[in-house]
């Protein structure tokens, strides 16, 4: 993998492709037609911190500093349609803290589509009434929530709009009713990501993932009991229909496809990311942790998972493995940041891994269960490596399918046992 390095020329770049009318296109030097700004400005990742005076989330910028006044404030990116914003990461900060830290519910009227799509693991909720709702419940079970943001990535679509990928951390006292039962008082700190696509000032899709088993240990519930109780009432918007297709990762009795060339359809540091996830998860080709990942490779993953060195994290992938042994990886998106203080990518993938649970190992004997794991993975990558991820996906929610087709399983056996003593 490589990057040209020069920040100056590529800043120029950068900012000249930013600042160009994003519904037109223009005549190149030899008379053709100049490609789609989405393309340029998504898949080049020429936008730049330092240069274009971008919030800096992970260098911890002051707040007084990221909140500057509005009237003294000069939009340093171009956003059409959003007017007052800094830029996308100003636009995010600062909705999060009129929503959350202000309490400011009624904004989401402000900043949400009326019939915006918020994606979790319980399934699809359809309009901003519905955000509405599941926040005020929320903010009910803890009435002084935090919400701190850690990153923010992003990238335009050339269209108008943005695409964000937000990871936070939330911390409060539960002194009121939650899903999980009455008022702990206990302190709970729980980090998730939240990604965004937002046009004309509006969040018009949304995907959240968050650590929803710490959440529940920190209330001071057993995961297992919790889990039980909740199996039980099924009801899941992505609960198991019985049917599904074949999981295509193979092709026919043949080998599963190389990722192949470039050719130029991404950037140097998508094209590393979507290659790394195709060999490896795909075409099992394991040897690409240690060509591709760091040796000291940290590793902030679901379920208060903290690994330090591409051993541990080449383990806990295995496992995964060893659980799903069919199992296909679905890259949705990836767009990224150049942070040029830490000559390194910030980068932000979206992804969906589907498999049958036909093996054994952390989640318990087979269940023959089809899953869909969507994920969000936010990487640091730095002289042509992965250094850091934060990487989340619902565990619990994972957990919970496994334990309804138990369920369902024991259910049809003790069906037919009582179906042979009657005909006995």
């Amino acid at each position: 993998m490589s990057e040209v390095k020069n920040t100056k020329n590529q800043a120029a770049q950068a900012e000249g492709i930013l600042r160009e009318p994003s519904g037109e296109q223009k005549e190149s030097g030899t008379g053709g037609k100049k490609e789609d700004c989405d393309r340029n400005i998504r898949y080049r990742g020429n936008v730049y911190q330092e240069t274009l005076g971008q919030l800096s989330v992970p260098l911890k910028d002051d707040i007084t500093v990221m909140w500057k006044d509005g009237k003294a404030r000069e939009q340093e990116v171009p956003m059409p349609g959003f007017g007052k914003w800094r830029d996308p990461a100003d636009f995010i900060i600062r909705h999060t803290y009129d929503i959350w830290d202000d309490k400011g519910m009624g904004k989401i009227y402000d900043h949400y589509k009326h019939n915006a799509l918020v994606h979790t693991s319980d399934g699809v909720t359809y309009g901003r009434d519905q955000v509405i709702a599941n926040s005020v419940m929320k903010l009910a079970g803890y009435p002084d929530i935090k919400d701190y943001i850690d990153d923010v990535i992003w990238a335009s679509d050339g269209n108008g709009g943005f695409h964000t990928s937000m990871r936070w951390t939330w911390i409060g006292h539960n002194t009121g009713h939650t899903i999980y039962g009455p008022p702990t008082g206990r302190k709970v700190v729980v980090w998730g990501v939240a990604n965004c696509y937002v046009k004309g000032d509006r969040v018009v899709e949304e995907w959240v993932v968050y650590n929803e088993i710490s959440l529940i240990r920190q209330l001071g519930y057993d995961p297992m009991k919790v889990l039980e109780a909740t199996a039980n009432k099924g009801g899941s918007a992505k609960a198991d229909t019985g049917t599904w297709g074949e999981i295509e990762r193979l092709n026919g009795e043949f080998a599963p496809d190389r990722f192949g060339d470039n050719n130029g359809r991404y950037s140097d540091i998508e094209y590393f990311i979507r290659k790394s996830y195709h060999e490896i998860y795909n075409r099992r080709m394991f040897n690409q942790f240690k060509d591709n990942y760091a040796p000291d490779y940290r590793y902030h993953g679901p379920s208060d998972r903290e690994l330090v060195g591409r051993g541990d994290f080449l383990q806990d992938q295995l496992n995964l493995f060893q659980a799903f042994p069919n199992l296909a990886m679905q890259v949705e998106d990836v767009y990224y940041l150049y942070d040029e203080k830490r000559d390194e990518y910030r980068c932000a993938t979206r992804w969906n891994i589907i498999g049958t649970h036909e093996g054994f190992g952390i989640y318990g004997p087979a269940t023959g269960a089809h899953v869909v794991i969507s994920g969000i993975s936010q990487h640091i990558i730095k002289d042509g490596m992965f250094r850091e991820e934060w990487s989340i996906y619902d565990e619990f929610a994972l957990m919970r399918k496994l334990a309804q087709k138990r369920m369902a399983m024991k259910d049809n056996t003790d069906g037919a046992g009582n179906d042979d003593g009657l005909k006995a």
